[in-house]
């Protein structure tokens, strides 16, 4: 299950933590005004998701040439 869940955290200039998870493991985290409305949200995810999963392949190629 693919599920974002809100950490209860606030800053207030980026608004709500919250924790996008499939299943129990995390993916990645982000920061989102809810008054910029749920599209606008699933938007971050997916852009903090491409992140997280760019840094990912990154770090494999650096390990892959260090051998």
């Amino acid at each position: 299950m693919i599920a974002i869940v809100n950490t209860g955290k606030r800053h207030p200039k980026k608004g709500h933590h919250y924790r996008l998870q499939i299943n129990d493991q995390l993916i990645t985290e982000f920061w989102h005004r809810r008054v910029d409305g749920l599209s606008t949200c699933l938007q971050r995810a997916a852009e903090a998701a491409e992140a997280a999963h760019q840094q990912q392949v990154e770090a494999m190629l650096q390990l892959i040439n260090k051998q």
